[in-house]
C-alpha cells in the first residue's frame, strides 16, 4: 500500500488488524482529506483509521471511534490528531451498512501513538453478495413455488436452503463472493408433474454487485394412457380374452385385460419425462389365465 503524502510503499506492522505505517518521516501530522502538507513538528502523533473494501476501494461514510470521538470515513479515511505521545486508544469500527458482512474483528486494541508519526490502522471490509435461483416450467417466465434449493459455497456459513417464491425465486443474501453450487430437489408429489431439463445441480461464480442469478428448468410430465388388446383365436375366429395378464418393462408393473366396451384391455398409465417422444413401450410377458387356446397381442390404443 502507498503512502498518501509521498506515494512511497508502507510497511506492516500489524496490531490486531494491520496496521500501515509510511517509513519516510514527513515532519508533522498527516494533512487532513483535501488540506496540504504541514511543515512544522508538534510534539504529539496522529491515528488514522483506513477503510477500504476486499477490491481496494476506499468506503466513505463507515463509523469509527478512537479516544471516545466517533467519526465516519471520508473517501475511506478518518483522522484523531492531535494525540498524545505515548499514548494508547482501541480503535473501533461501528455497525456496518448493509453491504457489507460483519467483520470478524471490529477493534484493534492498545494502538500506540508516536510523537510526530500517523499510525494508520487499516480495516477491510468484504461487500455483501446475493444470488438468486429461478426454477422455471418450460419457456414460462418467473419461478414456479415451493422448490427446495440448497446452496454450497466455500465457507461453512455459506451453506443455506429454501424454497423458491412464485414468479421471484429463491434469494440468498449476505454471501461472501467466490464460487457457489445450487441445487434442486424435487419432492414426491413434484416427480408426479415434472421433470429436471438439465443437471439438478448448477454452479455460479458470486461475486459483489452482480446480478448471480442461476436458472433452473422443469418440463411436466405427459402420462401416457396405453390400453393393450387381447384376443385369442379359435377356430379362426378372433375372441376377447379377459383375464389375460400383460407385464411391461418400463414401468415395471403388471396389469389383467378385463372387458371395457366389448374389448379384453389391459389399461396402463406410463409416466413420460424426456423431450423425445415416446412411440414404443416394451413388453416383458402376456400369460392366459387358465386357457390352453392360441392367444395373440392384436392391437395397442393409447389415449
Amino acid at each position: 500500500m502507498l503512502c498518501k503524502i509521498c506515494n512511497r510503499e508502507m510497511e506492516n506492522r500489524p496490531v490486531t488488524v494491520d496496521n500501515w505505517v509510511c517509513t519516510n518521516n514527513h515532519g508533522g501530522t498527516q494533512p487532513r482529506i483535501g488540506a496540504a502538507p504541514v511543515d512544522c513538528p508538534v510534539p504529539k502523533g496522529a491515528i488514522w483509521v483506513h477503510v477500504i473494501d476486499d477490491d481496494g476501494e476506499d468506503v466513505p461514510g463507515i463509523p469509527s471511534t478512537v479516544a471516545g470521538k466517533e467519526k465516519k470515513t471520508k473517501a475511506g479515511f478518518a483522522g484523531w490528531d492531535p494525540l498524545d505521545d505515548n499514548s494508547y486508544h482501541n480503535v473501533e469500527i461501528g455497525k456496518l451498512p448493509d453491504d457489507f458482512l460483519p467483520l470478524a474483528i471490529t477493534t484493534a486494541k492498545d494502538v500506540r501513538v508516536r510523537k510526530g508519526e500517523i499510525t494508520s490502522v487499516q480495516f477491510v471490509l468484504e461487500r455483501a453478495a446475493q444470488m438468486k435461483v429461478i426454477v422455471r416450467v418450460g419457456d414460462q417466465s418467473g419461478s414456479v413455488e415451493d422448490i427446495q434449493i440448497d446452496v454450497a459455497g466455500k465457507y461453512p456459513s455459506d451453506k443455506r436452503d429454501g424454497k423458491t417464491v412464485k414468479d421471484t425465486g429463491a434469494l440468498f443474501e449476505k454471501l461472501h463472493k467466490g464460487e457457489y453450487t445450487a441445487t434442486i430437489t424435487l419432492d414426491e408429489d413434484q416427480k408426479k408433474k415434472y421433470w429436471i431439463d438439465g443437471d439438478a445441480s448448477k454452479s455460479c461464480d458470486v461475486a459483489a454487485r452482480n446480478p448471480n442469478e442461476v436458472v433452473f428448468t422443469l418440463q411436466l410430465i405427459i402420462i401416457l394412457k396405453i390400453a393393450f388388446r387381447i384376443q385369442q383365436k379359435i377356430a379362426a375366429k378372433f375372441e376377447e380374452l379377459a383375464g389375460a395378464r400383460v407385464k411391461l418393462k418400463d414401468p415395471a408393473v403388471e396389469k389383467t385385460a378385463t372387458l371395457k366396451e366389448n374389448k379384453a384391455l389391459a389399461e396402463f398409465e406410463v409416466m413420460h419425462a424426456s423431450r423425445e417422444p415416446k412411440t414404443t413401450v416394451d413388453l416383458v410377458s402376456l400369460t392366459p389365465d387358465d386357457t390352453d387356446a392360441v392367444y395373440e397381442f392384436i392391437s395397442l390404443e393409447s389415449e
